[in-house]
């Protein structure tokens, strides 16, 4: 599995791991066999979680992905032949001021990672956050991850409930 993977699978079991994963694009295909259920989390929501949604809510709302996109890539052909992640490690101090934020993991486009940064200045400053979540040196650290869908990517399978399509013959 790769790292959105490893990094999705983190926040269920780290009550200060945030994953935001976007998707742009792309479509299942009928004739796929059908996406498997969701396996339901066993563990109890974190008392953060509410924190954490406030976070993911302002940062999503500035998200610029499409105006990035037609800056540097008008007519969506150069990029979109793969899908993207770009992982951040934020710290925010005790009054919710971003402190650092590094590059965890590349989109590999310098253009599309400095998005998903600009998303998260432009949202800052956040509550304070919870002190129960604070570390000992007044901070709280946590991954942030934006997903980009390539529009020409195979699906992997269709959405569940969706009818099949029987292939003709001819």
């Amino acid at each position: 599995m790769g790292d959105a993977a490893s990094a999705r699978r983190g926040t269920a079991s780290n009550p200060v791991a945030l994953a935001l994963l976007l998707v742009v694009g792309g479509c299942a295909h009928s004739t796929l066999p059908e996406c498997p259920a969701p396996k339901p989390v066993e563990e109890k929501p974190s008392q953060y979680a509410e924190y954490f949604r406030a976070v993911k809510a302002r940062v999503f709302q500035n998200w610029q992905l499409n105006a990035v996109l037609k800056e540097h890539d008008p007519k969506r052909t150069q990029f979109g032949a793969r899908d993207r992640y770009t992982i951040l490690e934020v710290t925010l101090d005790a009054a919710g001021a971003i402190s650092t934020m590094t590059l965890r993991r590349t989109s590999g486009l310098a253009f599309l990672d400095e998005a998903a940064m600009d998303a998260i200045r432009r949202a800052a400053p956040f509550e304070p956050p919870p002190p129960g979540l604070l570390r000992a040196d007044g901070t709280v650290q946590f991954p942030f991850g934006f997903y980009m869908e390539s529009p020409g990517s195979p699906p992997r399978c269709r959405p569940r409930g969706e009818k099949t399509v029987e292939a003709m013959s001819g």
